[in-house]
């Protein structure tokens, strides 16, 4: 119960509680992460250890095709990457700075405002900073290595992870959407995606099977399914060191 407490404060502390939401109403089939059950299973939870770097970095997508740009802002910031250029005075990145020559190269900021961001697009901007990034597409059968993959990136030292789904299909209201995923609940089979529409929706707690259904759509932009990504610190190797 103690322990309980102290999450509780610690999550409040961060600002991760309903205070914060005024958005739509969550469907059923969805667990509020400030809800009793979104806290117990963040408390029992073996694979969270991105919850407490990402929240850190938390934040709302600043225009309505920005979840991609807002979902790598928080990874990369998470992972350590400083903002090569104002208006930041901290260095980190920003859903503003995030648009380097190099990004602007493969993802010009009037592409996204128009047409929004591919899991593809948005991994060949992530590409052009100093990490590595590995591109799933949902295909069917592919459920269980997406728990596993998600289950060794949730540890820390593993890099993150980013899922590009359909809302519609988790019950929720509007079309594609980017989010980083935090945790991960065994007992009931559950991933905790960090919505970056925070005026929109909470945190929420999703079925492993139903996130992945709802990655496992067409983005007829991209003619190609949804899916996931994973970012991480570029290794030695990578830089040929």
């Amino acid at each position: 119960m103690r322990a309980m407490l102290l999450l509780t404060l610690l999550l409040t502390a961060f600002g991760v509680t309903a205070d914060n939401y005024r958005g739509l109403p969550l469907p059923d089939n969805l667990i509020a992460f400030d809800d009793p059950q979104g806290q117990a299973m963040l408390f029992r939870s073996r694979y969270k250890d991105d919850f407490w770097t990402l929240n850190r970095w938390y934040l709302s997508q600043e225009a309505p095709a920005y979840c991609g740009i807002a979902a790598s802002v928080m990874v990369l910031n998470a992972i350590g990457i400083t903002a090569p250029f104002g208006p930041s005075q901290t260095g980190q990145l920003t859903q503003q700075n995030f648009f380097t020559d190099g990004v602007v190269r493969v993802l010009p900021p009037e592409l996204v405002n128009r047409k929004g961001v591919t899991l593809d697009q948005l991994a060949a901007a992530l590409k052009t900073f100093p990490v590595e990034v590995r591109v799933t597409h949902a295909r069917p059968g592919g459920l269980y290595k997406f728990i596993d993959d998600a289950k060794q990136v949730l540890q820390a030292g593993h890099g993150y992870l980013v899922v590009n789904y359909l809302r519609s299909a988790l019950g929720q209201q509007t079309y594609g959407h980017f989010s980083p995923v935090a945790a991960y609940d065994e007992a009931r089979d559950r991933f905790l995606v960090l919505d970056v529409a925070r005026y929109k929706y909470p945190p929420v707690w999703v079925r492993a099977e139903q996130l992945f259904a709802a990655m496992q759509t067409r983005d007829h932009e991209a003619n190609n399914y949804r899916g996931y990504l994973i970012v991480s610190e570029r290794t030695r190797k990578a830089n040929g060191q």
